[in-house]
């Protein structure tokens, strides 16, 4: 159970002593939630502040509002606040306020989630001194609290720690990977707020940026992907405040190493994102002349073309693979390219095949919604172009172009239209999305202009 509904659960036990409307707005901040309509939800939240209500409901809201901070916008500097508030309310409460057990229970999980932000080691075991005197019995004082005890001893800075707590939370490799992705960037935002007092080099520094933009990106495309699933839309307006909190921390750091490649396409990741048009949807929109590049991001194409230049070139489909959910194409080419004019090709064609996935998907008889990906083609000029995120059904990512391949001698490019992320034991297995979108591909797309 989340902590939001967790929180929810626990202010709706608590019956006739909390206004009708307290429990209403808080059922609606759980749809706004599920629906990822994050702006909304924070919206309700911030009015919720100042609810009339007992202290043990102020108390509730405040640790309710720190918990969708932490697990689901990434922010562990407001969360932090939202939790002392928390706190700060339930030791402010007349000793005879009514609900005495639950502004202890507020308190007790309040006290914990500090402890687990913490910034400092003394700031963690006065933390975890407190939440024994309200909660003995918790389990993350016999689990957890020894572990840093260890660190400590073992002159582990406390950096390492919050580095580890965050690795918790998310695992680079999807089949192990918790998911509360939320959380995680919470560490790292802390950490890089917190950076000079934590002494950081520009190693750790430049590492915990590149985790935590990875990480909301990944919260940013789920957004998407999920308003789409649920809705046919995707309104980027409601979850842009996931990237944004990004851009000043990257900013000042390339201001100082401005070389630093991996920071610098983390930048232009989150713009990319921060600066995406409010509204996608699975509209379409067909060209004047041979197969319709069903796209509202058809500029995605013509920006690559203009960018790469010529020259032009006509590909015809040679081959084509299916092996689970990737689809493997070979084109080739008549005239002789040099490798630099080949890779010009390699580059235009591949933002050609992923604005025509709509296309295709939609000659298959597939259901098909434009949304958000968190990944770009690099271009010539250095710059990063947007590629389409085309979500189909059955799958939980986008599906695109994800590699390519050119040789100049043999007059052929190789790509590979898939998901970024691909369980092993999908390949080799029939796929019935696979084969009908490779049909459609064989039918519409067999001679491509680039």
């Amino acid at each position: 159970m989340s902590l939001f509904r967790r929180a929810v659960g626990w202010l709706a036990r608590g019956g006739a002593t909390v206004h009708h409307d307290v429990m209403e707005q808080l059922r609606t901040v759980q749809k706004l939630l599920d629906e990822c309509r994050l702006r909304s939800a924070l919206d309700v939240l911030d009015r919720l502040d100042n609810v009339d209500a007992p202290a043990w409901g102020k108390a509730v809201v405040a640790f309710q509002h720190g918990a969708v901070l932490w697990t689901t916008i990434g922010d562990g500097a407001a969360a932090r606040e939202q939790f002392q508030r928390a706190v700060d309310i339930v030791q402010s409460a007349s000793p005879n306020a009514p609900g005495k057990e639950r502004l202890a229970q507020s308190e007790a999980y309040a006290a914990e989630n500090l402890m687990l932000l913490s910034l400092s080691y003394d700031e963690f075991f006065q933390r975890a001194e407190r939440l024994e005197a309200l909660a003995p019995h918790e389990p993350v004082l016999r689990e957890h609290v020894p572990i840093i005890r260890d660190a400590r001893k073992s002159n582990q800075p406390w950096s390492q720690v919050m580095t580890w707590s965050a690795q918790n939370y998310f695992d680079v490799d999807p089949s192990k990977d918790p998911g509360r992705h939320g959380c995680a960037a919470s560490f790292f935002q802390l950490m890089l707020a917190n950076r000079r007092a934590l002494r950081l080099s520009r190693e750790q520094h430049a590492s915990t940026l590149i985790g935590y933009s990875a990480l909301l990106l990944k919260m940013w495309a789920a957004c998407g992907e999920t308003q789409l699933r649920k809705a046919g839309r995707s309104d980027v307006s409601e979850f842009r405040l996931l990237v944004e909190p990004a851009r000043p921390l990257l900013d000042e750091f390339l201001e100082k190493t401005p070389g630093h490649e991996r920071v610098q396409e983390c930048r232009q990741q989150i713009e990319n994102c921060c600066n995406h048009e409010n509204e996608m949807s699975a509209g379409r929109q067909h060209g004047a002349q041979g197969p319709a590049l069903h796209s509202v991001f058809q500029e995605h194409f013509e920006t690559t073309r203009q960018i790469v230049g010529g020259p032009d070139c006509v590909l015809h489909l040679r081959e084509i693979e299916i092996d689970g959910p990737n689809i493997f194409l070979e084109y080739g080419w008549n005239e002789h390219l040099s490798d630099a004019q080949a890779d010009g090709v390699d580059t235009k064609a591949r933002a050609f095949l992923n604005c025509a996935v709509g296309t295709a998907a939609e000659l298959a008889g597939l259901s098909c919604g434009v949304g958000p990906n968190a990944h770009s083609l690099g271009m010539p000029n250095g710059q990063m172009n947007p590629i389409p995120g085309w979500y189909l059904p059955q799958r939980q990512q986008p599906t695109y172009v994800v590699n390519s391949q050119f040789d100049a001698a043999t007059r052929s490019v190789y790509f590979t239209i898939g998901t970024p992320q691909v369980r092993v034991d999908t390949l080799g297995q029939h796929d019935p999305v696979s084969e009908r979108l490779a049909a459609a591909f064989q039918q519409a797309f067999s001679e491509i202009h680039v």
